[in-house]
C-alpha cells in the first residue's frame, strides 16, 4: 500500500514501474550518485559541465565561516542529499543575520550540507529519458498576482484551489516561516494587499513541490539539450530530471552563462503533463515507449 507500483505486461514482456519513473533500467549506483549533491557536482565537473562553486560542510561553524568569507555574494544553502527542494535556502549578499538560521535548517535534513554560489538566470527542468530530452519546463518560484482587493493570504488560497493551477495538495503554496521571511524583505506580510497586476514572489527557490509554477518551454537551443543529455549520462541515468540555470537562452552556452544545479532521480512527470501555462506533453507515452510498450 502507498508504494505506487504498476506492473505492465504484453506478451512475454513484463515491466514494473514505481512512482512513474523508477524502473529496473536505472541502477542503484545512479541513484546514489544523484542522491549526493556533492558527488553529483564532482562528476559533472569531470564531464566538463558547469556546476555551482561552493563548499561541503559537516559542522555549522565551518559553514557559517564560509558564508561570512563570501558575504558579498548571493549564496544557496542546501542539504547534501535531499530531493524536491527540501531544506534549500537562498540568501542575498550581506545576509549575515540569516546565515546561522539557514544552516541550522539545512542540518535538520542531513548531517552534511552544501553552501554554493547563487547562479542568476531562469531555472529550467529538462526531462531526459534514454538519451533524449522529452520535455522542458521553466519553473517559476511560488507567486501570486495582485487584484488590488485581496490580501496575499487570500490570493494564495485562491491560487491553490484554481483548477488551472494543478498541484497536489502537499505542493500548494504555503504560508510558513520561509514565505514570511521573503515577504518581510519586501516590507510585506500575509495581510498585505498587492496592487492590481503586481506579481509577488513568496519563495526564492522554484521547486514545484514548494508551490512553484511549471511553465512549458516550447523551444530550447540544441546546445542546452545536449548539456542536459550529457549530464544525465555522466551518472549513468536513463530517466533523469536535469535542473539547469540559464542566464539567457539566446546566448550560446558559456562558462558563466549556465550551470547544472541538480540531477534528480525519480523525476516528477505530472508537471510536464499539466503545466500551469503552455502545452501539455505526453510524458507518460514517452515512459511507455522507453519500456517497449
Amino acid at each position: 500500500a502507498g508504494q505506487n507500483l504498476i506492473q505492465l505486461q504484453r506478451g512475454n514482456i513484463t515491466e514494473i514501474v514505481k512512482q512513474a519513473t523508477i524502473t529496473r533500467h536505472d541502477n542503484f549506483l545512479s541513484y546514489e550518485l544523484m542522491n549526493n549533491k556533492q558527488l553529483t557536482k564532482i562528476i559533472l565537473e569531470r564531464a566538463e559541465i558547469k556546476a555551482p562553486k561552493g563548499g561541503y560542510f559537516n559542522t555549522e561553524h565551518d559553514a557559517i565561516t564560509y558564508c561570512r568569507k563570501n558575504r558579498n555574494s548571493a549564496l544557496v544553502v542546501k542539504p547534501a542529499s535531499t530531493n524536491y527542494g527540501t531544506g534549500v535556502y537562498i540568501m542575498n549578499p550581506y545576509s549575515d543575520a540569516m546565515y546561522k538560521t539557514a544552516i541550522k535548517r539545512a542540518f535538520k535534513y542531513d548531517k552534511n550540507i552544501l553552501v554554493e554560489e547563487f547562479i542568476p538566470g531562469k531555472e529550467y527542468r529538462f526531462l531526459v529519458i534514454d538519451g533524449k530530452v522529452i520535455a522542458i519546463l521553466n519553473r517559476e518560484p511560488a507567486n501570486v498576482t495582485g487584484s488590488g482587493k485581496h490580501s496575499i493570504k487570500e490570493l494564495v488560497a485562491q491560487k491553490n484551489t484554481d483548477p488551472l493551477s494543478y498541484k497536489l495538495p502537499e505542493h500548494y503554496i504555503k504560508l510558513g516561516v520561509v514565505e514570511r521571511e521573503n515577504l518581510a524583505e519586501k516590507n510585506m506580510t500575509f495581510e498585505s494587499i498587492p496592487h492590481q497586476g503586481q506579481k509577488v514572489y513568496l519563495r526564492k527557490n522554484s521547486n514545484v513541490s514548494d508551490g512553484g509554477d511549471p511553465l512549458d518551454v516550447p523551444d530550447m537551443p540544441r546546445e542546452y539539450k545536449k548539456i542536459a543529455v550529457k549530464a544525465a549520462a555522466s551518472v549513468g541515468a536513463r530517466m533523469c530530471g536535469v535542473d539547469m540555470i540559464i542566464r539567457s537562452v539566446r546566448e550560446r552556452p558559456r562558462k558563466n552563462g549556465y550551470a547544472v544545479i541538480e540531477l534528480n532521480w525519480n523525476p516528477a512527470i505530472y508537471m510536464h503533463a499539466y503545466p500551469f501555462r503552455g502545452k501539455s506533453r505526453n510524458v507518460g507515452g514517452a515512459v511507455l515507449d522507453f519500456l517497449g510498450f
